[in-house]
């Protein structure tokens, strides 16, 4: 795993809590999924 694909895993995973702890608010998707479909997968930069 590259240092860019730990960053942009970890953007999907802050968002993903985000939606937890703040259902009601909207936060804007990034087209990263989590959890990942793939954990192989290699992120778009």
């Amino acid at each position: 795993m590259t240092l860019s694909d730990l960053a942009l895993d970890y953007v999907a995973h802050l968002k993903h809590h985000l939606k937890q702890l703040l259902p009601d608010q909207p936060i804007e998707y990034s087209g990263m999924p989590w959890p990942p479909d793939d954990p192989n997968r290699q992120w778009p930069v």
